[in-house]
């Protein structure tokens, strides 16, 4: 495990950070090189995702331990009490890759959830997945619905621009 001033960093996530930054390669024999190795670019995109794991302390996790920065923050972590180690150091929902979590969160669900708090573990990642897929089909369908009625106002835009040339052709040769 990498252990650095902003979070821990394990062998895991470095491996899901570099397949993750792999491009899609059509004949991996051929061009084994791309597979075992990271391009300039996709090199950048590793190092996003590797931020995007990294727990970088709140505001509110400074001033639990009246930190400054975040040197500061990681200076005075090692003196704080083993509880709220534990509680500053657990990372966010979104740090941790596609995978779900190993043990429960104080706050996520776990053993200290409030009544009726969701468990984010296996289980909830995959409603949490549906919620998410459906509304994504929500939005969409608002979009074509939005789309669909544009183009009806147009089409009777049209419509009535032509009756009305019609009246006045009519009209002309009255």
């Amino acid at each position: 495990m990498l252990v650095g001033p902003l979070c821990e960093i394990t062998a895991r996530d470095l491996r899901l950070a570099f397949w993750q930054s792999q491009p899609v390669v059509d004949d991996e024999v051929k061009y084994r090189h791309r597979v075992t190795a990271l391009s300039y670019l996709d090199f950048c995109e590793a190092l996003g995702r590797l931020a995007d794991f990294a727990s970088v302390p709140t505001l509110h996790d400074m001033a639990a331990l009246s930190a400054t920065n975040i040197i500061d923050f990681d200076l005075r972590l090692p003196k704080a009490s083993v509880a709220l180690k534990k509680e500053l150091r657990a990372r966010r929902p979104s740090s941790r890759g596609y995978t779900a979590p190993t043990e429960p969160k104080e706050g996520l669900g776990g053993t200290d959830a409030p009544e009726g708090g969701g468990n984010i573990m296996a289980g909830d990642w995959e409603a949490m997945a549906e919620a998410e897929e459906a509304e994504y089909q929500r939005q969409v369908q608002e979009a074509y619905d939005a789309e669909d009625a544009a183009w009806e106002a147009e089409q009777r835009e049209a419509e009535e621009a032509a009756a009305a040339a019609n009246m006045d052709l009519t009209a002309m040769a009255a």
